[in-house]
């Protein structure tokens, strides 16, 4: 999936899936990406988001499975 900002700059997100123990679930069909937050209701668990064709949101699962990160480096900050 690519997404594209308003200034026209775009990111490309592989649907991945995610995997879990030896197997991979459904590769090429959702996009699942770890964010930086535990859910504060369980911490075991941490959100996510994820998306297909046909829906798209925040969802917290648990850390034992593998889901994708996508790292961006952040702009540079200018030298005084």
């Amino acid at each position: 999936y690519r997404v594209t900002g308003p200034s026209g700059s775009s990111i490309f997100f592989p649907a991945a899936g995610y995997s879990h123990k030896d197997s991979v679930y459904n590769a090429g069909l959702y996009a699942m990406y770890w964010q930086n937050a535990l859910y504060v209701g369980y911490p075991p668990d941490a959100y996510c988001y994820s998306f297909s064709e046909r829906m798209r949101g925040n969802t917290y699962y648990s850390r034992n499975i593998g889901l994708s990160v996508r790292a961006v480096k952040p702009k540079a900050v200018p030298a005084r």
